[in-house]
C-alpha cells in the first residue's frame, strides 16, 4: 500500500486578515510528500517565511522603519520593492532571522524572496509614509475691556489657524473652562477680582503657539454706614408731629420712606447729619426706613414709631353692687381705651396685683370691711382715675347642730337635737316632711324628737344680710338584710380549684357562712367581703346575717367537673437542622380541645377530637422554636406545656459569586446559594455579608424557600449579558447594600450567616465563606470561628468564583458565569471499552443527582447517546453505562446533562419530584472519547538528521485510523488521540528500553487532511552529548494508556530499531 500527501499551506480568510493587520503577506507553500513501505525519494524542501513585518508600519517622511523577518529552509534571500529599483541581498548569517532599517520617501511595498534550489517563497509588507503636520498659530488674543471694576466681566476673544485644541490658564496656572467655544474664532467671559494675565495655547500634532493678555481690576469704595437713626418722641399721638433724625457716613444719596405714607422728600437735607419734622399718620406702629447709597453698596435701617389715641376709662363697676356678707366675694370690672398701664388700689390694703388676671379687666376680691377702690389708667393724655365703694356686713354661722343618740335608735325613743349659732336673728328646725320642730331666736338650745324611722332634720339660721343651714340624720335600728351572696365561678368548676364566695349585707352585727356539712367557712362582722373555697364535689354554701332585731339567710350552690392534665409533651429530637422533620407527641387527661403553636411562625395546629388524649404532629422548624401545647377542658379549664427544639443551620453553601463585573459593579453583582441538604429551607432566616475587614460592609437578607439540591441567586437587580443574565430568586433582585469588594493583596470575602443581617456583627461566625485575594490580613472568620485559611483566586473582571463540590472549600474561576444552574460536571472518566462495545464511565461534578438528571453523550452532528443505569456512588459522583458509539460522527463527544425535574414538597413536607417548567442544560465539550485502534503510523520525514548538540529540526509523522482519518477533510480531533516524538539510545526498542525522552506532537496545519492519513509534527532537539541516536513516533488511541510505536516503515512488520529515524549529533 502507498500513502501520499500533497501539502499546500494556505492560511484561512480570518488568518489572512490577521496577517494583513501586522504587515505580513499571506504565504503559499506547495510541496509533495509520499510514503509507503519503501524509502521515499529525496526532494528539495520548500522555503518557509514565517514572519515578514515593518516596525513601525506607518512613519512620517524622513523617519526610519525596520523590516524584520524569520525564514526556514532557504539557501538565499533578498529584499526588493514593488515598482522600484531597491534591492538588498540578505547575508547568510541573517537568513534564519534578521532586520533591515529603511527610510522611504513615499509609501513603499517591500518584497522578501526566499530561495532553496528551484523552490522559492515570497512575502510582502507595506510601509506607509505620511507628510508632517504644520504647527498652529494664535493670530489674535484680546480682552474687552482691558480694565474693569471689581465684580464686572471682561470678554477674552481669539482667532487661531490650524489648531485642534485650545487651553486657557490664568496667572496662577488655573485652567479656565472654555465650554463649547469655537477653536478657530471664539470667546469666553472672565470676572477676575485682581489684575490677572491670561495665556491662550493652541495645539495640534505639529506643535503649539500661545499669546497672553492682561485684565486690570479697579477696587470698589467702602459701602456707606448709618451710624444713628431715630424718631422722637416715641410713642406719639396720631396727628401729632415727630422729628426724624440721622447720622450717616460716606453716602452719596439718602432716601426716607414710611410704610404708611411711602417716600418722604429729604433731597434738600444733608446726607451726613440731619433731621426733618413729619406728621404722625393714622396708623398703629409706623415703620420709617432710611437708605444710604454709594458706588460701593447700600445701607438701610428701620425705626418703628408707636402711635395711638388718648387714654380713657369707659366703666368701673362692682358685682354685686349692694351690700355683701363678710367673707363673700365681689367682682370688680373695668373697661379702658388706649391705656399703656392700669393699676388698682384699696384704701384698706393698698395696691392690688393685676399681673395674673384670669379674665382681663376683671378681678374677684373678698373685702373684710367696707372698702373704697381707685382705678388708674396710664397712656397718651393720662393718667385718668375712677373710684367705687363696696359695703360689707358680718356673716351668719351655725357652729354646731347634732343629735344624741344618732344611730341605731330604737323606734319611738327620745332623741335630743342641740345647736349653737352666731350672727343670726331667727332660728328654724324642720324634719324631712317640712314639719317645724323649733322656731325662735335662741343662738344655743336643745329640742327632743321621737323618730320611728330614719329621719333627717334641717336647721336654718338667718339675719337681714345672710343665712346658713345644716343637717343631721338619725338612723333607726332595722332587721338585717342580705343584698347579694354569690360564688365565682359557680358551674362546671374543676374539682379542687379556687371558687370565690362574695357577699354584701346591711344592718348585720354578725355574718356566718357554712357548707352543707355545717363546716364553718367564715364568721365575722364584715358587711361586704370575699372568701376562697376549693370544692371537690357539688356543694351548697349558706350565709346568715344577724343583729339584735333579727336575721336573714341566703344559699349558693357550686357544681364541679373533673380536672384536666397534660401528662406528657415531647419531641423525638430536640436538636435538628433547618427544615428537618421533628415529631411532637403528647398524652392528656379529661381535655376536650388541644392546640400547638410555635413562636417561630409555625401554622397553628388544632388536634382532631380523637387526637386530644394522645397524638403526634410532624413539624419542620427552620429556626430554634418554642412549641406550646394548650389543653382546654370543661369549665373553661386550660393548661399549657412548652418544649424547645434547637435548630442548627441547614446544609447551605455559597456555590458561585460574581463580585467583579466588567464595567460598573453596582446592581450587577450576585451570589448563588446551594441547598446541599435534603430539606426545604426558609431563606428568610439567613443573610449574606461581605467585606475586607469584616463581613458587615456588604449585607443582604435572603428570602423564599429553597428546595433540596436547589440553588438561589440573590443580588442585582440588573440582569443583562454583562452579569450572565441571572434570574433572581426573589423575583426582581435586590441591590446588595454596599457593593462586594474586588479582592487584591488583602483578601476580601463573602459569607453566609444563619441570622438576619441586623443580628450580624464583626464577631458573628458564618456557616460558609469564600475568601479571594492574596492574604487574609484582616482575619476574616471561617466556619470554625477562627481566621479563614482557605483562599480562592482573585478572578478577572467578568469571571465568577465557583465551588467545585458541595463538600469542598475549593473555588475556581468560571470565565462564563452560570447563575441559577446549580449543577455541573468537571471530569468524565475514560471508557472501560472501545467504541464498538458498551462500557462504563464515571462523572464527577457539582450538584449531580441521577433522580433529576438525564446524562447523554453527543457527537458533532447533534446525535445523542443516552447513558443508562446511572447511580450516585458518592456525593456528586455518578457512574453510568455507555452504549455502543460506533455510529458517532466524531471521536470526541460532549457530555450533556439535562435537569428535567425539580423538587416540590408533598403533603407531609417531604421532597417529591415533579416536572419543571423549563429544563436546565449543562454541556462539557469534548468530554468523552472512547479508545481508537491505531491501524498504521510512521516517521514520515526526514528519515535521518544531523545536528549539533542542542540543535533542532522539525520531524513529521503520519497516522491512519480506519473510518476516521480517511473520511474527514480536517484532522481527526479526539482527546483520546495522543501523538509524541521520542529520542533514545541508538538501535533500542522504545517500548522496553530506558533513556527515551518524548515530546508532544501537534497536527501539521499545512497538510491536506482529506487524504488517508493525518500528519503530525514536533521539534526534535539534539541531546547535549554527541553521538548516534534513534528517533521515532508513538501514537495512543486511548488517551495514553497504551501506545503503538512507529518507525519509518510503519508497524506492519512491528517496530524495527534499524528502521527508526537516525540522528547524528556532533
Amino acid at each position: 500500500m502507498r500513502y501520499c500527501r500533497d501539502a499546500t499551506v494556505s492560511p484561512a480568510a480570518g488568518a489572512m486578515r490577521l496577517l494583513a493587520l501586522i504587515g505580513l503577506l499571506a504565504l503559499t507553500i506547495v510541496g509533495t510528500a509520499c510514503s509507503d513501505d519503501e524509502e521515499p525519494p529525496a526532494e528539495t524542501t520548500t522555503p518557509q517565511i514565517s514572519a515578514f513585518a515593518a516596525e513601525p508600519a506607518t512613519i512620517t517622511a524622513g523617519e526610519p522603519a525596520t523590516l524584520n523577518w524569520t525564514i526556514a529552509n532557504a539557501t538565499s534571500a533578498e529584499i526588493s520593492v514593488v515598482d522600484g529599483d531597491f534591492s538588498h541581498t540578505i547575508a547568510d548569517e541573517n537568513l534564519a532571522s534578521g532586520s533591515l532599517e529603511v527610510t522611504p520617501e513615499a509609501t513603499t511595498t517591500y518584497v522578501l524572496t526566499a530561495v532553496n534550489g528551484d523552490k522559492e517563497a515570497t512575502a510582502q509588507v507595506e510601509v506607509t509614509v505620511e507628510e508632517p503636520v504644520a504647527a498652529p498659530s494664535v493670530d489674535s488674543f484680546e480682552a474687552s475691556p482691558e480694565t474693569i471694576t471689581e465684580g464686572e466681566t471682561a470678554t477674552l476673544s481669539w482667532t487661531t489657524t490650524g489648531a485642534t485644541s485650545l487651553a486657557l490658564v490664568d496667572g496662577d496656572g488655573n485652567d479656565i473652562d472654555l465650554g463649547d467655544a469655537d477653536v478657530d474664532s471664539g470667546s469666553v467671559d472672565v470676572s477676575p477680582t485682581a489684575d490677572t494675565t491670561y495665556t491662550l495655547t493652541a495645539t495640534n500634532d505639529g506643535g503649539s503657539d500661545q499669546q497672553s493678555v492682561t485684565v486690570s481690576v479697579d477696587a470698589l469704595p467702602d459701602a456707606p454706614t448709618i451710624d444713628a437713626f431715630s424718631v422722637s418722641p416715641n410713642p406719639a399721638q396720631v396727628g401729632g408731629t415727630v422729628t426724624v433724625s440721622w447720622d450717616v457716613t460716606g453716602a452719596d444719596t439718602l432716601t426716607l420712606e414710611s410704610d404708611a405714607d411711602g417716600a418722604i422728600d429729604i433731597s434738600s437735607e444733608p446726607t451726613d447729619t440731619g433731621s426733618i419734622d413729619v406728621t404722625v399718620p393714622d396708623q398703629t406702629d409706623v415703620v420709617y426706613t432710611l437708605t444710604a447709597e454709594n458706588a460701593g453698596g447700600t445701607a438701610t435701617q428701620d425705626f418703628t414709631l408707636t402711635t395711638g389715641d388718648a387714654v380713657t376709662i369707659a366703666s368701673f363697676t362692682a358685682d354685686p353692687s349692694d351690700t355683701i356678707v363678710q367673707g363673700d366675694s365681689v367682682t370688680l370690672s373695668w373697661s379702658v381705651a388706649n391705656a399703656t398701664d392700669v393699676t388698682l388700689e384699696s384704701d384698706i390694703t393698698g395696691a392690688i396685683d393685676l399681673s395674673n388676671l384670669a379674665t382681663p379687666g376683671e378681678i374677684s376680691l373678698q373685702p373684710q370691711q367696707t372698702t373704697t377702690y381707685t382705678l388708674t389708667a396710664e397712656g397718651l393724655g393720662g393718667p385718668v382715675t375712677e373710684t367705687l365703694t363696696v359695703d360689707v356686713a358680718p356673716p351668719v354661722a351655725i357652729t354646731d347642730f347634732s343629735a344624741s343618740p344618732q344611730t341605731d335608735v330604737a323606734p319611738g325613743s327620745d332623741v335630743t337635737l342641740s345647736w349653737t349659732v352666731t350672727g343670726a336673728t331667727q332660728i328654724d328646725i324642720e324634719d324631712s316632711a317640712a314639719n317645724s320642730v323649733y322656731s325662735g331666736t335662741d343662738l344655743t338650745g336643745t329640742v327632743t324628737v321621737t323618730p320611728s324611722a330614719d329621719e333627717t332634720y334641717t336647721i336654718t339660721a338667718s339675719n337681714a344680710g345672710s343665712s346658713d343651714t345644716a343637717d343631721v340624720t338619725v338612723t333607726v335600728l332595722s332587721a338585717p338584710t342580705i343584698n347579694t351572696f354569690g360564688a365565682t365561678p359557680d358551674t362546671d368548676v374543676p374539682a379542687g380549684s379556687d371558687v370565690t364566695l362574695s357577699w354584701d349585707v346591711s344592718n348585720a352585727a354578725q355574718v356566718d357562712i357554712v357548707d352543707d356539712a355545717a363546716t364553718s367557712i367564715y364568721s365575722g362582722s364584715d358587711a361586704t367581703g370575699t372568701v376562697t373555697v376549693n370544692p371537690t364535689a357539688d356543694v351548697t354554701y349558706t350565709l346568715t346575717a344577724t343583729n339584735a332585731n333579727g336575721s336573714d339567710t341566703a344559699d349558693v350552690t357550686v357544681t364541679t367537673v373533673a380536672a384536666i392534665t397534660i401528662d406528657s409533651f415531647s419531641a423525638d429530637t430536640t436538636t435538628t437542622v433547618s427544615g428537618e422533620a421533628v415529631q411532637l407527641s403528647w398524652t392528656t387527661t379529661n381535655g376536650n380541645a388541644l392546640t400547638i403553636t410555635g413562636d417561630a411562625g409555625i401554622t397553628n395546629y388544632t388536634a382532631a377530637s380523637g387526637e386530644v388524649a394522645s397524638g403526634t404532629l410532624v413539624v419542620r422548624p427552620q429556626t430554634t422554636t418554642i412549641y406550646t401545647l394548650t389543653l382546654d377542658g370543661p369549665g373553661n379549664q386550660q393548661q399549657t406545656s412548652t418544649l424547645t427544639v434547637t435548630v442548627d443551620a441547614a446544609n447551605l453553601v455559597i456555590s458561585e459569586v460574581l463580585y467583579d463585573v466588567a464595567g460598573s459593579d453596582d446592581t450587577y453583582e450576585w451570589i448563588e446559594v446551594y441547598n446541599a441538604g435534603d430539606t426545604f429551607v426558609d431563606l428568610s432566616n439567613y443573610s449574606m455579608g461581605g467585606g475586607g475587614s469584616d463581613y458587615t460592609y456588604s449585607q443582604l437578607d435572603l428570602s423564599g424557600t429553597l428546595a433540596p439540591q436547589g440553588c438561589a441567586v440573590f443580588g442585582g437587580p440588573a440582569s443583562t449579558a454583562d452579569n450572565a443574565n441571572p434570574t433572581f430568586f426573589d423575583g426582581t433582585g435586590t441591590d446588595i447594600v454596599n457593593d462586594l469588594q474586588n479582592g487584591g493583596s488583602t483578601a476580601d470575602g463573602v459569607a453566609l450567616f444563619f441570622a438576619p443581617s441586623a443580628n450580624v456583627d464583626a464577631s458573628s461566625v458564618p456557616i460558609d465563606s469564600v475568601l479571594y485575594g492574596d492574604a487574609n490580613s484582616s482575619g476574616l472568620l471561617g466556619e470554625d470561628g477562627s481566621a479563614d485559611t482557605e483562599l480562592s483566586p482573585d478572578v478577572a473582571s467578568g469571571s465568577s468564583l465557583a465551588r467545585i463540590s458541595p463538600t469542598s472549600d475549593v473555588f475556581v474561576e468560571r470565565t462564563s458565569p452560570t447563575p441559577g444552574r446549580c449543577f455541573n460536571a468537571t471530569t468524565v472518566s475514560s471508557a472501560s471499552a472501545p467504541a464498538d462495545t458498551t462500557g462504563t464511565t464515571t462523572i464527577e461534578g457539582f450538584g449531580l443527582d441521577p433522580a433529576l438528571d438525564t446524562y447523554e453523550l453527543e457527537d458533532d452532528s447533534g446525535t445523542a447517546f443516552v447513558l443508562t443505569n446511572c447511580t450516585e456512588t458518592s456525593q456528586d459522583v455518578v457512574e453510568c453505562t455507555v452504549p455502543v458509539l460506533t455510529s458517532a460522527s466524531s471521536a470526541a463527544l460532549d457530555l450533556v446533562i439535562t435537569r428535567n425535574l425539580e423538587y416540590t414538597p408533598d403533603a407531609d413536607g417531604d421532597p417529591t419530584a415533579t416536572p419543571a417548567a423549563q429544563p436546565q442544560e449543562f454541556r462539557l465539550a469534548d468530554a468523552y472519547a472512547p479508545s481508537n485502534t491505531i491501524n498504521w503510523c510512521n516517521v514520515q520525514f526526514p528519515p535521518t538528521a544531523t545536528l549539533t548538540t542542542g540543535g533542532t529540526t522539525i520531524v513529521y509523522g503520519q497516522l491512519y485510523i480506519a473510518g476516521y482519518t480517511d473520511t474527514q477533510s480536517t484532522v481527526f480531533d479526539s482527546p483520546s488521540i495522543v501523538s509524541q516524538l521520542g529520542v533514545g539510545p541508538d538501535n533500542s526498542d522504545p517500548s522496553t528500553a530506558t533513556g527515551w525522552s518524548w515530546t508532544d506532537a501537534s497536527p501539521n496545519t499545512g497538510f491536506d487532511f482529506s487524504q488517508n492519513n493525518d500528519e503530525y509534527q514536533a521539534t526534535l532537539t539534539a541531546p547535549a552529548t554527541a553521538g548516534n541516536y534513534d528517533y521515532a513516533y508513538r501514537f495512543s488511541g486511548d488517551g495514553g494508556q497504551t501506545w503503538t510505536y512507529c518507525d519509518s516503515n510503519g508497524p506492519g512488520d512491528g517496530y524495527v530499531p534499524s528502521d527508526a529515524g537516525q540522528l547524528t549529533v556532533n
